[in-house]
């Protein structure tokens, strides 16, 4: 009987061990896939921060990459250095319409702030719920500080660059102007923009400012006493060939380039097309002296 019992327990704890058996291999291979699990996701993890940022920095050292932050625009000087374009850091003033709880009222302070701006344009502008609208570009510090102490949130800056001409009509047909991106679109500002805008050397020009302002000032009074349409003056060095100075009249001033018309734009001395006149004269006498 014990030996009947004996042999009828044995294959059920054979069963047993079996079963034990297969439960810790789909264990053992759980634990397995799961510790693969974990090591692919910190193998990703580890390129991801360390690997794709190494791969980033080599990619904006390449040449031909976008830099992140650009600089401010190179200045331009005349022959003895003195200043006749440089840029400063400004702030520009946006709007997320979609936040003026009361647009009248803000409207309303803002007109008084900003007097460049009518009351009925800023209120088209905060009542237009849109998220992004421009209020003004370039404002004052002063008007910044103001406009910050109002304490709304639907307000923000943003910080651009200026384009400041000190010389103002003085040399604007030589500087030329940049358009509200900071892009070159006349004169020197033009020719040289990409030097201007890749590098912090500032462009060094054989204008003589001096000279400049004798020449601006006599064609201004020769304009007025012979009620002139324009007038011209150049002086150039007549070994070297170097420009000296060079005016155009009727004129502008290149930091409200927006506000001129297309007679003050035109560069007479470099896009005016003029008969000789009596000018010409000079030469057939040179002629004459010269044959004797």
């Amino acid at each position: 009987m014990a030996a009947d019992l004996f042999l009828r327990g044995k294959p059920a704890a054979a069963g047993t061990e079996l079963q034990y058996d297969r439960s810790r291999a789909r264990l053992i291979t759980v634990v397995m896939l799961l510790m693969m699990g974990y090591f692919a996701i910190g193998v990703r993890l580890v390129d991801l921060s360390i690997l794709g940022h190494q791969n980033d920095v080599v990619m904006t050292d390449k040449e031909d990459a976008a830099p992140l932050e650009r600089g401010l625009r190179g200045s331009i000087v005349d022959r003895n250095g003195i200043l006749m374009a440089a840029s400063l850091k400004m702030a520009s003033l946006y709007a997320d319409a979609s936040m003026v709880e009361a647009p009248e009222e803000l409207a309303q302070k803002l007109s008084r702030i900003l007097p460049e701006q009518s009351y009925k344009d800023l209120l088209q502008k905060l009542g237009s719920g849109k998220h992004f609208v421009w209020i003004q570009r370039d404002v004052s510090p002063k008007q910044e500080y103001v406009i910050n102490a109002l304490g709304d949130p639907a307000l923000g800056f943003q910080e651009e660059d200026r384009r400041i001409y000190p010389q103002a009509n003085l040399t604007a047909h030589i500087t030329g102007y940049t358009d509200l991106d900071g892009k070159g679109i006349a004169g020197i500002e033009k020719f040289f923009d990409r030097q201007l805008t890749e590098t912090n050397t500032p462009v060094r020009l054989t204008i003589d400012l001096r000279v400049q302002h004798m020449m601006h000032r006599e064609l201004g009074k020769a304009m007025s006493k012979f009620h002139a349409k324009g007038a011209i003056g150049m002086v150039l060095d007549v070994n070297s060939g170097e420009l000296i100075s060079m005016v155009s009249l009727p004129d502008f001033d290149p930091n409200h380039a927006g506000e001129a018309g297309d007679q003050q734009k035109f560069n007479r001395a470099t896009l005016g097309v003029f008969e000789m006149g009596s000018t010409f004269k000079l030469f057939s006498t040179a002629a004459a002296l010269n044959s004797g």
